[in-house]
């Protein structure tokens, strides 16, 4: 007869995260990890599906952030972060949307640039904006 393993909890270390709140009310949390040369920031926003007022316009602003700002088009965002090996991702859930960037420790002030014309000055496309509904339809 087979008998299943005993399954003893682990020792979890989990480290607290630095809470700071900058001069214009917003709070930074972080995490210090030193011997990581990875870095990874993310936004959060209460700008989830639960305060939108048209059906999907949470996930549409979010997933579109990188279709084109002010000063990049699509094409120059994705080949900015490319250079610098940074990655990019938008998550949506009921409440918040996370926009987040991992990138090299040494490529942060560049990758951090980007970020900053992705979510200070995006310009949201029309044509981006009726492929990504049309997207959307064919997967309802």
């Amino acid at each position: 007869m087979t008998r299943q393993p005993q399954i003893t909890p682990s020792e979890i270390e989990v480290q607290q995260a630095t809470r700071t709140v900058l001069p214009n009310g917003v709070a930074l949390y972080t995490l210090p990890a030193d011997e990581f040369e990875v870095l990874r920031i993310s936004f959060v926003f209460r700008a989830g599906s639960s305060v939108q007022q048209v059906p999907f316009s949470a996930s549409a602003a979010a997933n579109l952030l990188a279709e084109g700002s002010e000063a990049m088009t699509a094409a120059e965002i994705a080949e900015q972060l490319d250079y610098h090996g940074s990655w990019y991702d938008v998550n949506i859930d009921r409440d918040y949307a996370y926009i987040n960037f991992a990138t090299l420790s040494k490529f942060f002030a560049e990758t951090l640039a980007v970020a900053e014309e992705l979510l200070l000055r995006p310009t949201f496309p029309e044509e981006e904006l009726r492929t990504y509904a049309a997207k959307r339809k064919q997967r309802l």
